[in-house]
């Protein structure tokens, strides 16, 4: 699904190769690819089990009936989706795991070439800056991509364990079909609304696989800042927890703007068309396309204005 680090035949430079020569498992890009399928098979099974196991525990009925359709109905309605809502925000919350292995991935991809002796041998080379640079970048990302398959994987299968929750399971266990029947009135009856709908849902879950790829292209960088510029690795470890914390906050301030102004757009555009269902959907769309330009420019100039810190680290060190 991603481009992997392989994609820009970087596999061809000889500092990438060494860098890798230990990470057997993604040594190549048909190797990464294979390890990411099976990562996903994996993770799809144990979260499907996770998720059964938890909700038949919880599954018990409000207590005025104990029919086996009630249960059934409890079942469907009740516990699988609240459970279903626990392993979604359980999901992103494995973000903050993979941007400390990400952090980690890159940490030490300068400072332990330095502290090894390898750095001015390197310098020697006909190397150019750029290109060492994306070079440990790429091999970061390699280190760091097993963390991302498993966060990636288990987004992947709570969409497909919601799509089943709450289409597919009441017309198994209980017969019912509305969720079909009602998709396919509101398809004949406002097409132009159930294709704004569709739209900003498919983007939304879109978003939400791919950030994490996003993330952790950003966060490798940041961790080759911190490599060049704090060379003892336990300080470069503590300040990979400083970074984490600073990009949460950066985030959460992002967002905290993000939402004020599209509430402030979405004020006088309910007013004049409050009875539009067409409208809100519409807006929804339009909200949802520019949270996703959002989250995208901010992985994209945290991973560029990192790069161009480390370049110019080494040029100022020479």
């Amino acid at each position: 699904m991603y481009p992997t680090p392989y994609s820009n035949n970087m596999q061809r430079h000889p500092l990438f190769r060494y860098e890798i020569r230990r990470v057997r498992w993604g040594f190549s890009e048909v190797r990464i690819r294979s390890y990411s399928l099976r990562v996903f098979l994996t993770v799809s099974i144990i979260l499907f089990t996770v998720w059964l196991l938890l909700s038949l525990a919880f599954s018990t009925p409000p207590p005025y009936s104990y029919s086996q359709q009630s249960q059934a109905s409890w079942f469907v309605r009740g516990s699988g989706p609240q459970i279903l809502l626990l392993l979604i925000i359980a999901a992103i919350g494995v973000n903050l795991i993979l941007d400390f292995a990400s952090l980690l991935s890159g940490v030490n991809s300068i400072n332990g070439e330095i502290s090894a002796g390898r750095w001015d041998l390197l310098r020697l080379t006909a190397l150019r800056e750029d290109g060492i640079v994306n070079a440990k970048h790429a091999a970061a990302q390699v280190r760091g991509w097993r963390m991302l398959a498993v966060t990636v994987s288990i987004r992947i299968a709570t969409i497909i364990l919601g799509l089943f929750i709450f289409s597919f399971l009441p017309l198994i266990m209980l017969g019912d079909g509305s969720f079909f029947t009602g998709l396919s009135e509101t398809l004949v009856l406002e097409p132009f609304a159930m294709l704004f709908a569709f739209a900003a849902l498919v983007l939304t879950l879109a978003v939400y696989v791919i950030e994490p790829y996003w993330r952790m292209k950003a966060m490798t960088a940041l961790g080759l800042v911190i490599s060049s510029y704090v060379l003892n690795t336990p300080l470069a470890t503590l300040a990979s927890v400083g970074a984490i914390f600073a990009t949460w906050l950066a985030q959460t301030v992002i967002a905290a703007m993000l939402v004020f102004g599209l509430g402030f757009l979405l004020s006088p555009t309910l007013f004049l068309f409050s009875s539009s269902a067409t409208f809100g959907l519409f807006y929804m769309l339009v909200a949802a396309g520019v949270t996703a330009a959002t989250i995208y420019g901010f992985y994209t100039l945290l991973q560029n204005w990192s790069l161009r810190r480390v370049i110019a680290r080494i040029y100022k060190s020479n």
